[in-house]
């Protein structure tokens, strides 16, 4: 086949599909979704440090609404190295929409000192419209003081698969670091270590394992559908998912164009 052709099949794909699908190598993952891009070790940001002071770093919410077990991610961009890491988080279950914003802007701004005028930007699902609208209503209560609208993960045909492929980019090593990075951790998506000591049965670096692709049965075999099991662990990578998507997906694009 001409280059081209591999090139852009290439496009897209993440590490963990290329090395299955291109290279035909059998990957020990269990049905694991981020298996082979989520390093329980690589992507712990340790010794992490809130600095709210430094001009470098916005802050970010995304949240899945559930309707059973709502999560809420609360991101740190750092502009100067182009790294994301999650800070901290919210999933309690069986909350309205309304009590979601409220208890999860209540919580980081009682450990972080971050207002809702204070993100850069919320992402959530775009459904259902409901707590959608109820986003909107709450962060523009304070837009004259800063706060942004809320960007809704856009429904397109292929966001969901674009989503876990973006987010799997960001988890995985950077392919096109410079050659005095290559012995250096180029991940760009990181957990602050303190998450892992959440005693949360469904802290988001659990779900992040528990993530899993659908089995079937074709011929008496089993086999992994394209798509996720739904269940309690689905919501945080969910929640990631529309954060990465939106706003890291024509990046993803040129990077493995690159």
């Amino acid at each position: 086949n001409p280059p081209d052709y591999l090139r852009d099949m290439l496009a897209g794909m993440s590490e963990r599909e290329i090395q299955q699908q291109i290279e035909g190598h059998i990957l020990d993952f269990v049905g694991a979704v981020y298996s082979g891009s989520f390093d329980d070790v690589e992507n712990i940001w340790k010794g992490y440090a809130f600095d709210r002071g430094n001009k470098e770093r916005d802050y970010y919410l995304a949240f899945d609404w559930g309707p059973h077990y709502p999560h809420v991610l609360l991101i740190e961009h750092r502009r100067d190295r182009d790294i994301d890491i999650v800070v901290d988080e919210y999933c309690e279950d069986h909350k309205g929409h309304r009590q979601v914003i409220e208890e999860a802007t209540a919580q980081f701004q009682a450990r972080w000192g971050l207002r809702p005028a204070d993100y850069a930007a919320v992402y959530c699902d775009h459904n259902p419209a409901d707590a959608r609208y109820e986003a909107y209503a709450f962060f523009r209560r304070g837009r004259s003081a800063g706060a942004r609208p809320v960007i809704s993960e856009l429904q397109r045909p292929g966001d969901w698969e674009h989503g876990l492929s973006t987010v799997a980019w960001r988890l995985e090593p950077n392919r096109n670091a410079r050659p005095e990075q290559r012995n250096m951790n180029t991940r760009r998506l990181f957990f602050a270590d303190r998450l892992l000591q959440s005693k949360s049965p469904r802290s988001i670096l659990r779900c992040l394992k528990l993530y899993r692709w659908r089995e079937g049965v074709v011929d008496s075999t089993m086999v992994l559908e394209d798509r996720v099991t739904k269940g309690p662990h689905c919501n945080g990578p969910d929640a990631l998912r529309y954060y990465c998507g939106p706003r890291y997906r024509a990046e993803r694009w040129r990077d493995e164009r690159a």
